[in-house]
């Protein structure tokens, strides 16, 4: 049990880390370009599917068929606000600043709307919706075929 609960955490980073990550590095490079808005909305979705995809060919990970993308999407969400914050920094962000720390910390606790409301303002919102309709689709089809193969493997038992 706790080897699962440490391996779905893992997933949440992993989640995080590959949409958010390559999302600040686009803000802090790329901001207000023609690309910018593309490359948030259809290349961080590419890169987080190929990475969902390469985790669960590898056996170890395809022991989680429904656990592995829905815990790369709860990391998604729940460290959005904290990874838009960073990202918008270079471009007169104030979440950090002594004054809005706090308040910071409150409008995440709202989590997942302050996720989706945060991602409006800094362009991540289309790319965020694909991915996360993207791992929600995994995850649903991973459990049907995991409903039917259990119902196959009951059905030539009985």
């Amino acid at each position: 049990m706790m080897k699962r609960v440490k391996q779905y955490i893992l997933y949440i980073f992993i989640g995080a880390g590959t949409y958010w990550l390559p999302d600040i590095a686009i803000q802090w490079t790329l901001f207000d370009t023609r690309l910018w808005i593309l490359l948030l909305t259809f290349l961080i979705p590419v890169t987080v599917t190929i990475t969902y995809s390469l985790l669960f060919r590898n056996e170890k990970h395809a022991r989680h068929p429904i656990g592995l993308p829905l815990s790369m999407l709860i990391g998604i969400w729940l460290l959005g606000p904290l990874a838009i914050a960073i990202g918008v920094q270079p471009h007169g962000g104030t979440f950090f600043s002594s004054s809005n720390v706090q308040d910071f910390l409150k409008m995440w606790a709202y989590m997942p709307a302050s996720t989706f409301m945060m991602s409006t303002y800094s362009g991540s919102l289309g790319g965020l919706l694909i991915t996360s309709i993207i791992l929600i689709v995994a995850a649903s089809f991973n459990g049907v075929k995991q409903i039917i193969a259990n119902k196959k493997l009951n059905g030539d038992a009985a």
